[in-house]
């Protein structure tokens, strides 16, 4: 019940239709295939998406869901994949992910990239009017994008993983709280708190994207999270970062470490909070990859 609630608070979603999928480039990248396609998702306006395949090995490869960031930068997008960011370490995980041997993919969400050309508010003054929301049609196209890759040949669809920073981190944990396909999470920068956001007044530092209409009256952010126990998840923020406030992150951490004790698997519960802002540290780089090398 408490499941079909959740997806009731997301909104009028878009019932599943056939995916249909034009290539529109394939490149050969340092050590990966990048494809570049153009998906309809959601009967409602194609999306572009980017498919990186390693050159070493040979496939099924496990997958690996990239979620991009926000920053502000609504001319990024999937560009975040390939070409990083400011608040992101080198190099970009495009690469990253394909030198250690997994497939990756990204689409552009929402208002972003090539899906730009309306102001985030704009797109979510228009939903709301038409019993959307924004979120709910974040992760929609998400989840779909998954579908198809689970349809591929070169894809091990028994072995997915996802990852994002600060709003792509926020992705990633909802994907799984969702779908639970995905069975190894990595959030960067994206462990919020929605109470103690609320107590500490920080509301204003995120964007209007991720507002669910209704969603407290009926789930706790920790309610949320327990979704994804017993599966493999890391969360890393900024000891600095006050758009992840450090009491809500350790607020997080006790109640999901009590969750994964319960089922006995401590192990798969990792906090990392690190030095810095809302920015990936070298430190973090390090510690999600051999997370993902161990689980995945």
């Amino acid at each position: 019940m408490k499941q079909d609630k959740l997806k009731e608070l997301l909104g009028d979603l878009p019932m599943d239709e056939p995916i249909s999928v034009t290539k529109m480039n394939q490149a050969m990248r340092d050590g990966y295939r990048l494809e570049s396609l153009l998906l309809d998702l959601n009967g409602m306006e194609r999306v572009p998406a980017y498919v990186a395949i390693p050159l070493v090995g040979e496939g099924p490869f496990p997958l690996v869901v990239f979620n991009h960031s926000h920053g502000g930068d609504y001319t990024n997008g999937r560009n975040e994949f390939v070409r990083s960011s400011p608040y992101l370490q080198p190099p970009s995980f495009a690469k990253t992910l394909t030198e250690m041997g997994y497939a990756a993919c990204c689409i552009d969400m929402w208002g972003f990239n090539e899906r730009g050309g309306k102001t985030e508010s704009e797109l979510v003054k228009e939903m709301l009017w038409q019993g959307r929301v924004i979120w709910g049609m974040m992760l929609y196209d998400n989840i779909r994008m998954l579908d198809y890759m689970c349809q591929r040949e070169d894809i091990d669809a028994s072995r997915i993983a996802t990852i994002g920073m600060s709003m792509g981190g926020l992705m990633a944990w909802w994907l799984a709280a969702l779908d639970e396909r995905i069975g190894v999470i990595v959030d960067i920068c994206g462990q919020v708190d929605a109470h103690t956001l609320i107590a500490v007044r920080g509301l204003d530092h995120h964007g209007y994207y991720s507002y669910v209409p209704g969603l407290l009256k009926h789930f706790t952010t920790l309610e949320l999270q327990k979704r994804i126990v017993p599966r493999p998840r890391m969360s890393l923020v900024g000891r600095n970062d006050r758009l992840c406030p450090i009491e809500g992150v350790e607020h997080l951490d006790e109640g999901l470490s009590e969750a994964y004790e319960a089922v006995g698997k401590s192990d798969h519960w990792q906090s990392v909070i690190a030095s810095g802002g809302h920015m990936e540290t070298m430190e973090m780089r390090m510690s999600w990859q051999q997370f993902l090398k161990k689980h995945l």
